[in-house]
């Protein structure tokens, strides 16, 4: 009897075996295989989003560096401009002021001339006054 279970149970075993145990081991490997590739997968798609990550980082950084020379440039165009239109205020105030000295000193010399010519004039009332 033993020996009837025995066989019993080999071919039970193998009929299992080949019904059961086979597809259910070839069906875990399958997705234990889909797992793992997912998984690699996923770590080549981070490496990949971090490259590009990186890559976008330093093309803000040269964006920034090229905007910075700019406005640099821009500024130091900007302060040789206003040195230049002040420097052309000072010497059309310079000119203004001398021309301005100028005209006053012309008509000094007009008011003095007149002074002299009235000081005459009032010089020879007042000895007429007097009678001298």
């Amino acid at each position: 009897m033993i020996a009837v279970w025995g066989v019993f149970f080999t071919l039970l075993w193998q009929v299992l075996s080949n019904l059961c145990w086979k597809p259910l081991l070839a069906l875990i490997e399958a997705r234990e295989a889909a797992t793992v590739g997912a998984s690699n997968k996923v770590k080549l798609l981070n490496e990949q989003a971090e490259e590009i990550a990186r890559s976008f980082e330093n093309e803000i950084l040269k964006a920034r560096i090229t905007a910075a020379q700019s406005k640099a440039a821009v500024v130091q165009q900007a302060k040789t401009q206003g040195q230049a239109q002040i420097s052309s205020a000072e010497q059309n105030t310079s000119l203004a002021n001398k021309k301005a000295g100028e005209e006053i000193q012309t008509q000094a010399a007009q008011i003095e001339q007149q002074l002299h010519g009235e000081i005459s004039q009032l010089a020879e009332q007042a000895l007429i006054k007097m009678g001298i």
